[in-house]
């Protein structure tokens, strides 16, 4: 079977722009006010915390809502476990897969057509082979 590789190119400015976005909505939102909720970026990674879990959850929605909006794929995104962090903050760790290669299988189209004369036949005639 025929492999292809993958490679996932990140636009880390669109990244930067992303979370600035993310984090000036968390700074306006009501539902965040008193919570310390914070995005911080280094490198290849984003570090989420907040004060409760809950309010973790809705910092990531925040997140990918502007990746999304960016145009930055959520599938270059590989989210760590949620830690507790002191006084009963949660924090999780989200890294970017930028620049990495993957090798995966590659499907070859032509299995899924019919073949022979035959088949071709009735397809032109607009027949069905089944």
């Amino acid at each position: 079977m025929p492999s292809f590789d993958v490679v996932s190119e990140v636009d880390m400015q669109e990244v930067k722009n992303a979370l600035d976005q993310a984090t000036r909505e968390i700074v306006n939102r009501f539902d965040f006010k008193g919570t310390d909720s914070s995005i911080d970026l280094s490198d290849t990674e984003i570090t989420l915390h907040s004060n409760t879990e809950q309010k973790l959850k809705a910092l990531v929605q925040v997140l990918e809502e502007k990746f999304v909006r960016r145009n930055v794929p959520l599938k270059a995104l590989s989210y760590g476990k949620v830690q507790e962090a002191s006084k009963g903050a949660a924090r999780q760790v989200v890294t970017l897969n930028v620049g990495s290669r993957t090798r995966r299988p590659g499907r070859s189209t032509s299995s899924s057509r019919p073949r022979g004369r035959r088949a071709s036949r009735a397809r032109s005639r607009g027949i069905s082979s089944g």
